[in-house]
């Protein structure tokens, strides 16, 4: 009776298992947002959380944020006009590590204000789960300001970086562990703030609304792909011409002048 009860208990045991890995961001929600995420080769690339847009960045997938956050916008904020822009380049390693990389082209960078809200920063939101419903096991909620600096966080490293015409904000974030072919949820948002230290604007990738600290029912999702992010190959340069074969073509040149006008002295010799 006891190794029946033990065989029961092991088989159900199993089937929990088995039930909670097929959770674990294994299947599409249809109608989400999606991206693929490219993988790196951790042994033979490292990336460095510095803030700089490595060459390996310029192999991964990129998406924009486009979607108005409109109860938190102030009702003359206009995406692509008034507002500062984001766009989000993601990479991961194979197993269980997010990298993501902010680029935000802003005139007037602002981060004096008391509410973080009211500063400019990104914020970067996962689910382990990717479920439909927006409930999950667990994932992060995290806003980064433009002058934060290099720093860590709860299971995540950071570099905010000030550039010319913005910032840039780095992350490497530890996620559950997955593999090729699983899904996991994921939105960003863009905090726009005016000089007078209030919001104007906030921007998302999925969600149309301020609530994704709240529920994730309204996030997009990453394919993490098993193909390998690559770096573009530089465009060669134009051939120039050799030296030699210029100045070969310049002797030739002035000979044949030369020669016509040798020609039309001749010509007019004979006229006269």
């Amino acid at each position: 009776m006891k190794k029946t009860i033990t065989a029961i208990l092991a088989t159900v045991l199993v089937i929990c298992f088995c039930m909670v890995a097929s959770a674990r961001g294994t299947t599409a929600v249809e109608g989400r947002k999606e991206v693929e995420v490219l993988r790196i080769d951790p042994e033979a690339t490292t990336i460095q959380i510095d803030g700089e847009l490595d060459d390996i960045w310029l192999g991964a997938n990129q998406i924009k944020l486009e979607t108005l956050q409109t109860d938190v916008s102030d009702s003359a904020a206009v995406v692509g006009q008034n507002i500062a822009s984001c766009s989000v380049r993601l990479l991961w390693n194979g197993k269980n590590v997010l990298y993501m990389f902010f680029e935000v082209k802003d005139g007037g960078v602002w981060s004096e204000s008391l509410n973080p809200w009211d500063c400019d920063a990104v914020v970067f939101a996962t689910d382990w789960d990717n479920w439909k419903d927006g409930s999950s096991s667990g994932g992060r909620f995290e806003r980064i300001q433009n002058d934060a600096g290099t720093g860590e966080g709860a299971a995540y490293k950071f570099s905010a970086k000030k550039t010319s015409d913005g910032y840039n904000v780095e992350v490497e974030l530890i996620t559950e562990e997955y593999v090729n072919g699983d899904y996991i949820g994921l939105d960003f948002e863009l905090d726009d703030a005016t000089q007078d230290g209030v919001r104007f604007a906030a921007i998302g990738w999925s969600s149309n609304t301020n609530d994704g600290w709240q529920t994730r029912a309204k996030y997009g999702q990453g394919l993490l792909s098993g193909t390998l992010a690559t770096v573009p190959a530089d465009e060669p340069e134009p051939d120039s011409p050799d030296t030699g074969d210029a100045l070969t073509a310049v002797v030739a040149v002035a000979a044949v002048c030369a020669a016509v006008s040798v020609g039309i002295v001749i010509k007019r010799r004979k006229a006269d």
